[in-house]
């Protein structure tokens, strides 16, 4: 057995390499014990372990929780004995720091009789392509053949009436068990809901996804960090019969982040045709639905208007950033809080709050270079009317339309100065709060 961390798995890697494309023999076994730290809590960075294995061809078994560390560990031996094959054994750093009662009897998994494959395991002299070539149409294919029959992956709930389709990675079986009971939802076949659990995140088994796939309306994937099991399973369900829809971290990056590459002009027109026109604009539907009149929003309520067009537009830039930071907050300082008898608000106060300050920082620093240059929203929704001139749009009114080149210029003069000003004092601000 090999162990490391994320750094030593990276210096390992060529040797690892090359054990792997050497091959294992049949009566003895290598199993990487990687530790992986998602979160960076003990690591220089934040490590997710996936891609470096998979580029070096090596299975990865993925245990929940406490317990399946032992019998997934001995599942991952025997699969390397069996396919001539190194295997790797993630083990992310809340399994590694957590403790559990182990039900004994369980530690030993049986193994049902497989037909032995031929020629994967260890040849001293072989070519570079032979090698690749044995990794690749031999020992790969071998070790799918294992993960199969000897049932790794496991189906947890498969309801008759088949609505949403779960495949949780690892240790997020857990959580999602525990995050559908406290939402109240303890009984999930009767809610059309299904699980997979996946337990080994690579290589997937085409027939395992598309047997549980087959007749939901909806596949939604839960991983940790890059999306290994989403993409992996979006090639299966490509051409297979049915193709339910498939949700997952791009789905959710792309709906949060969306509005903030959609153009400024456009996401002025956008909101001043089909949401905010008098006539037939959504909020005109809206309104008149509920037996009121609708509201001229460009005229009466000209300045909430472009508050909502822009913030629509910038909020989601915040959004990410502020989500990335409170990813990295450690779970454990909330969970010591809440046993403290801490109640939410004050855990919000006092722990993820002050977590939040520097990004926060950045955020507001950021958003107010680019507000003070708001123009094209102006331009295309009030054309400065109702007292939403800004300085951007001021000095275009004054170049353009009443070609006072000189004053425009001046404006233009005392726009750069405004700019440093504000750019020097959130500059002071970040500083102080990054040396904190």
């Amino acid at each position: 057995m090999w162990y490391g961390k994320g750094p030593g798995l990276d210096r390992a890697m060529d040797a690892l390499r090359h054990a792997n494309m050497g091959g294992v023999a049949s009566k003895g076994g290598m199993v990487l014990a990687v530790a992986d730290d998602p979160i960076g809590k003990s690591s220089t960075l934040a490590y997710q372990s996936e891609q470096s294995l998979i580029s070096a061809g090596i299975p990865i078994f993925y245990p929940a929780n406490v317990n399946e560390v032992v019998p997934m560990g001995l599942q991952a031996f025997a699969l390397s004995r069996y396919a001539g094959i190194c295997v790797a054994l993630k083990i992310t750093s809340d399994t590694a720091d957590s403790n559990a009662v182990i039900d004994l009897s369980k530690l030993r998994p049986s193994f049902s009789n497989l037909e032995k494959p031929l020629n994967v395991h260890v040849n001293k002299h072989d070519p570079a392509l032979d090698r690749e070539a044995a990794l690749i149409k031999r020992r790969i294919p071998a070790a799918k053949h294992f993960i199969k029959h000897q049932k790794i992956n496991q189906t947890i709930f498969n309801p008759k009436k088949k609505k949403l389709g779960i495949i949780a990675v690892g240790k997020a079986t857990t959580e999602t068990i525990d995050a559908l009971f406290k939402i109240g939802i303890n009984e999930p076949e009767k809610n059309s809901i299904g699980l997979f659990s996946c337990k080994v995140p690579w290589p997937l088994i085409n027939e395992e996804i598309e047997k549980f796939a087959e007749k939901f309306e909806e596949i939604l994937v839960i991983e940790e960090k890059a999306s290994i099991v989403e993409e992996q399973v979006a090639h299966i369900l490509f051409n297979s019969n049915f193709k339910p829809l498939l949700s997952g971290k791009l789905d959710a990056v792309i709906l949060v982040i969306a509005p903030f590459f959609v153009m400024p002009t456009v996401s002025g027109l956008v909101w001043k045709n089909m949401f905010m026109d008098p006539v037939n604009g959504f909020f005109a539907h809206m309104w008149r639905a509920f037996g009121a009149e609708p509201i001229q929003w460009l005229s009466q309520a000209s300045l909430p208007s472009l508050v909502m067009i822009v913030s629509w537009q910038w909020l989601p830039f915040a959004t990410l950033i502020l989500l990335t930071a409170i990813q990295s907050l450690d779970s454990e300082q909330l969970e010591a809080a809440e046993m403290d008898g801490a109640k939410p608000l004050r855990r919000f106060w006092y722990i993820i709050l002050p977590h939040l300050a520097r990004a926060i920082t950045v955020v507001v620093l950021i958003q107010t270079i680019f507000l003070l240059s708001i123009f094209a929203e102006i331009f295309v929704t009030t054309a400065g009317a109702f007292g939403t001139k800004t300085l951007t749009y001021l000095i275009f009114q004054r170049v353009l339309e009443s070609q006072n080149v000189g004053l425009g210029s001046a404006g233009g003069v005392y726009a750069i100065i405004l700019a440093n000003i504000v750019t020097i004092f959130l500059m002071r601000v970040v500083g102080k709060n990054l040396d904190k």
